[in-house]
């Protein structure tokens, strides 16, 4: 028996000092490596090498790179679009990535270009930077832009059991400002397709010597993809000029001149803007053209679909009236229900409980025109109402996904003066854009967002020339009353277009008048649009 003992006390004594020495060894092996590359790059020798300089090639940076953009905590997930012209053959994407993982955690990084999965990097813990190249085909880019979206997942809370989203916070992985796209064009080109195809992101457009046409443009280019912003002294990379010339886009010296309507769809190709899709759709509108959003969502607890839309961009200008709503669904346990919300615009307008079983499930909704407003958010929550019965407090998984085949019906009439004056606009070819009175910068960026939320990117601005059916006139309370009179008494329909009272963005004040003495009362510069026709 003692032999026994003793053998026992000889084998504890030996593993502890083995796992002592291991342990150590460890600990020593890690820390060296790391301490002289804590600010390295990692090798990153598997990837082709990156496109710099050519005749036929142009660079262009990942939007708003002064905005920081990443991935934050585990699990996290971001997208960055870049816009393609036409004229690109193919492009190489150049990532710069800062990983930074706090000691302990682990984590992968997984990368897709245009939905397909083209990478997944492990995450050292430290600070790490990633220079990622991946070449991208010719197929890839026939949508006219780029989509990059990057995936984390991991933990960094030291192998608890039950981990929470506090201890997975200890994770960053971000995009830096070097990044972007390099494209090689089919032909060399010009001074000013250089210009506008490497012109910084928001695009600086001047509002001199022409501001309505500034405004004009700024709105209907940031609407189509490609962000902007109005510069009213120096700083200005576009001008925009109302009249046609020979040369739609031209240089003056360091400024891009746009010139006529033909200009501004050059610029919007070469950047490659483009229309929502709802504009290439007729009603019954497919859900697919406002959202995205139609892969299998996996969750525990929720899950919800956001749907924004503007009432200007729906097919004729006409506001929803019903949702029919398709889904197909993984089954619950047991007797468990689902429960579907809808929401719009913070309203309440469907709730109701379902059977948990799996397959395919149909929905109508009736969606109030009187509610919609010139913005709208549509937002469609499913609950699992399983209860929680794991060491974790966490549900089991479940699994839903939105059908495309999901589709909205129109309103058949218009219910107030914002929907009539939509419907109105989205009937014509073009529209006659013209100025009362000297306009200041703060004027000028609220019409912006004025014309912004209530004309259909259709309409073709006319800037002189042979008036159109309809005309805007952009003004303030100084110039507006005297404009509305006179147009009210030349018989003409009047209709006047202001910045909403409420807090949201997408709140608009539209009345048509009959009488100027019904006009409401406006500050000396504020901003407000005049439609006659």
């Amino acid at each position: 028996m003692r032999e026994v003992i003793r053998l026992l006390v000889l084998a504890v004594i030996t593993f502890g000092i083995t796992a002592a020495v291991v342990l150590s060894s460890n600990r020593i092996l890690d820390a060296e490596p790391r301490q002289g590359t804590e600010e390295a790059a990692l090798p990153e020798g598997r990837y082709p090498q990156r496109v710099s300089e050519g005749p036929n090639i142009a660079r262009i940076a990942a939007p708003s790179p002064q905005e920081w953009r990443g991935l934050q905590g585990f699990p996290s997930q971001t997208a960055v679009d870049f816009r393609v012209p036409v004229n690109a053959l193919n492009a190489q994407l150049q990532l710069d990535l800062e990983s930074h993982l706090v000691e302990g955690g682990d984590g992968l990084l997984r990368l897709f270009i245009n939905d397909t999965q083209r990478d997944a990097i492990v995450l050292p813990p430290g600070r790490r930077l990633h220079q990622l190249t991946y070449n991208i085909a010719a197929a890839d880019l026939a949508a006219g832009h780029v989509r990059v979206r990057l995936e984390d997942n991991g933990t960094s809370n030291s192998g608890s059991i039950c981990p929470t989203n506090a201890t997975n916070l200890g994770a960053v992985v971000q995009l830096l400002p070097e990044s972007g796209l390099a494209l090689t064009l089919n032909e060399p080109p010009t001074d000013a397709q250089t210009a506008a195809l490497l012109a910084s992101q928001p695009m600086s457009i001047g509002t001199q010597p022409e501001p309505v046409p500034a405004v004009w443009a700024s709105q209907w280019l940031s609407r189509q993809g490609l962000a902007t912003t109005l510069v009213s002294g120096e700083g200005a990379e576009v001008s925009i000029r109302p009249a046609p010339a020979t040369e739609a886009l031209a240089m003056d010296e360091k400024l891009l001149v746009v010139s006529g309507t033909q200009g501004l769809e050059d610029l919007a190709r070469l950047r490659g803007a483009t229309l929502p899709d709802s504009y290439r759709q007729p009603w019954p509108l497919s859900v697919a053209a406002l959202t995205s959003d139609l892969a299998t969502h996996t969750f525990r607890g929720s899950t919800r679909w956001s749907i924004g839309y503007k009432l200007a961009d729906l097919p004729e200008g006409r506001a929803m009236e019903a949702l029919a709503l398709k889904f197909r669904l993984g089954q619950l346990q047991g007797e468990n229900l689902w429960t579907l919300r809808v929401l719009l615009n913070g309203n309440l307008i469907y709730a109701q409980n379902y059977p948990g079983n799996g397959g395919e499930m149909e929905v109508n909704v009736p969606v109030d025109p009187a509610l919609q407003q010139a913005v709208n958010n549509l937002t469609v929550t499913l609950v699992d109402n399983t209860p929680n019965q794991s060491i974790c407090r966490a549900g089991p998984e479940a699994v839903a996904q939105l059908l495309p085949s999901t589709v909205f019906t129109p309103a058949a009439d218009p219910v107030d003066d914002l929907q009539s004056i939509v419907r109105e606009l989205a009937a014509q070819d073009a529209v006659q854009v013209q100025q009362a009175g000297n306009l200041d910068a703060a004027t000028l960026a609220e019409a912006e967002g004025l014309l912004e939320l209530i004309m259909p990117l259709s309409l073709k601005p006319q800037f002189g020339g042979e008036a159109a059916r309809m005309t805007v006139t952009v003004g303030n309370g100084q110039t507006l009353p005297q404009l509305i009179g006179e147009q009210v008494q030349a018989g003409r329909q009047v209709a006047l277009v202001t910045k909403g009272a409420a807090s949201s963005s997408g709140s608009l004040q539209v009345r048509r008048l009959a009488d100027p003495a019904a006009m409401p009362p406006l500050d000396q510069h504020q901003a407000g649009l005049v439609f006659t026709w």
